[in-house]
């Protein structure tokens, strides 16, 4: 049937949806409290025609985190569903809403009604020890209980580092010399990702599980890279006449902290994760180093010298209220946030020699974990 009568020209025709049509999600309506590497169901209601495809965002506040997907159908019979697997990459924290738009019209969208929360939930310890005569990496459950050895090598294994989903554990070993290796997280399938004939160390891995971060003298002196989580595409991303050490990423995966001798004496800097943006976040006389971020991104915990002996302090992620949360008059170093941010994993020599520790994250409730 013509519809229209003109003596022009008429093309490019496109339907208006029918009078009614409306997106509503149902899930998540905010308050639920999610874990990461968990697996959820979004699922929403339609009316009408709102279209055949949605958008479905992760928003932080009002801002757009991520796409979880940028096109899903919008289901059938007024439903819809979607399955999304939380990322590990994703800060621990409040103030999360879904959001569904429709890709063919805008004007349909709708967002959770209140926020809701993403958490994680705690897992084992892993640390090294000297207890069998050399370096070898031992995991244990955050109460003391469940010690287990999972490295057994003549050489030096140490430096552990758990991969975001828990699987896996980046170490660096001596046993051809100092590289890096991974391994499965219960020890086995040990396998050598770095083969420089210098010294490569301390390993870090990033949120979302796709590459490593570490150390090497390769270049003269120890200098930061950045390589795939099986060792290829390795990259340098710091350039200093000084010591560049100890990288951390932040929990988004967008910066990494380390400390530097850059300045007559250890501080701690942050960077982006190419290396660029290096700045300066500690300023103190004495030693400030062995940073590690809190899971929800908004603090970093560090030792510092600065008291006489180390003590382990806590900072506002650019280096603003800088806050001491051990006090003892042994040494206390090397700080560990817990996956749910409510408790720091330390070593301690307040007993006679160094023991694993756990305290809150405002340093109360200290208790020791290991005695050996």
């Amino acid at each position: 049937t013509r519809i229209t009568m003109n003596t022009g020209y008429d093309s490019n025709p496109a339907w208006s949806p029918p009078p009614g049509s409306s997106l509503l999600l149902k899930t998540p309506h905010g308050g639920e409290t999610w874990l990461k590497g968990s697996l959820q169901t979004l699922q929403w209601d339609y009316t009408g025609y709102p279209g055949p495809t949605i958008l479905i965002e992760l928003l932080k506040g009002a801002t757009v985190n991520q796409v979880i997907t940028p096109t899903t159908p919008v289901g059938s019979g007024g439903s819809g569903s979607f399955n999304w697997t939380v990322p590990y990459n994703l800060p621990i924290g409040t103030e999360y809403r879904i959001r569904i738009t429709s890709t063919s019209n805008g004007t349909y969208t709708d967002t959770s009604d209140a926020p809701f929360t993403l958490t994680a939930q705690n897992g084992k310890i892993a640390f090294d020890s000297l207890r069998d005569g050399n370096y070898e990496i031992y995991t244990i459950n955050a109460d003391g209980s469940g010690q287990t050895r999972i490295t057994t090598d003549t050489a030096g294994d140490m430096i552990p580092a758990w991969s975001p989903d828990g699987t896996k554990v980046a170490f660096q070993s001596d046993r051809t010399g100092w590289d890096i290796y991974t391994m499965d997280a219960d020890g086995s399938n040990p396998t050598r990702i770095t083969t420089s004939i210098y010294y490569d160390f301390g390993p870090a891995w990033s949120p979302d599980g796709t590459k490593i971060a570490f150390d090497s003298y390769r270049d003269g002196n120890s200098e930061t890279y950045v390589m795939n989580a099986d060792g290829s595409g390795q990259t340098r991303i710091t350039s200093n006449g000084d010591e560049d050490v100890g990288p951390a990423w932040s929990p988004d995966g967008s910066m990494i902290a380390f400390h530097s001798y850059r300045d007559g004496n250890y501080e701690i800097y942050t960077m982006n994760a190419d290396g660029t943006g290096q700045t300066r976040i500690t300023n103190n006389g004495a030693e400030d180093s062995n940073a590690a971020w809190s899971p929800d991104g908004s603090k970093i915990a560090f030792h510092s010298y600065r008291d006489g002996n180390y003590e382990i302090y806590t900072m506002d992620a650019d280096g603003s209220n800088q806050i001491r949360i051990t006090n003892n008059g042994a040494d206390d170093r090397f700080p560990a946030w817990s996956p749910d941010g409510a408790k720091i994993a330390f070593s301690s020599g307040r007993d006679g020699n160094y023991e694993i520790y756990t305290m809150d994250a405002d340093g109360s409730n200290q208790t020791r974990i290991t005695t050996n």
